[in-house]
């Protein structure tokens, strides 16, 4: 099986879901509890099913951290700024990354206004040619994200790495 950006895009997805699902060990947690253990209830009216319950979402399991690793890898291998093609703006791997994470457009192109540190006075001068490389309207950020992924799938099939249908 080839990579295919679709492809991409689904298993970046599963990456940063997996990645925000992780639980991250955090010192200043233990510091501040005391201790790993759960807090017990001082009351019986907080006792299990008399409040609403609670569900947690499911940890991720080892292949999922498993892909996690490797996606990750592959990400930062191949879309940073200086393995990408000809034209393509230094930041295509933050759209792609963001994108991946759900943020919304607007969100992403306040995002590139600061990495790119382009003044509002700036881009109100710039008379309709927006000065972020590859434009920064929601139509040129879907084309940089589009652009972003069958990049990293032509990258992924070039080098033979193989699809995580195994994994």
């Amino acid at each position: 099986m080839i990579w295919t950006p679709d492809l991409v895009e689904d298993c970046l997805r599963e990456a940063t879901r997996t990645l925000r699902l992780s639980p991250s060990f955090d010192t200043r947690y233990l510091a501040a509890k005391g201790s790993w253990w759960p807090e017990y209830l001082q009351d019986t009216t907080e006792a299990y099913g008399y409040t609403a319950a609670v569900v947690k979402p499911a940890k991720p399991n080892a292949a999922e951290i498993g892909r996690l690793d490797h996606m990750i890898g592959y990400f930062a291998r191949f879309m940073a700024p200086d393995q990408l093609a000809e034209g393509m703006p230094a930041d295509t791997g933050r759209v792609v990354w963001a994108r991946a994470n759900g943020l919304a457009w607007p969100r992403i192109s306040q995002a590139r206004v600061a990495f790119w540190r382009v003044s509002r006075a700036e881009l109100d001068r710039s008379g309709g040619k927006s000065p972020i490389p590859g434009g920064n309207s929601e139509p040129s950020l879907r084309l940089i994200y589009t652009t972003g992924l069958g990049f990293l799938a032509q990258q992924l099939n070039q080098h033979a790495i193989p699809t995580f249908e195994g994994i």
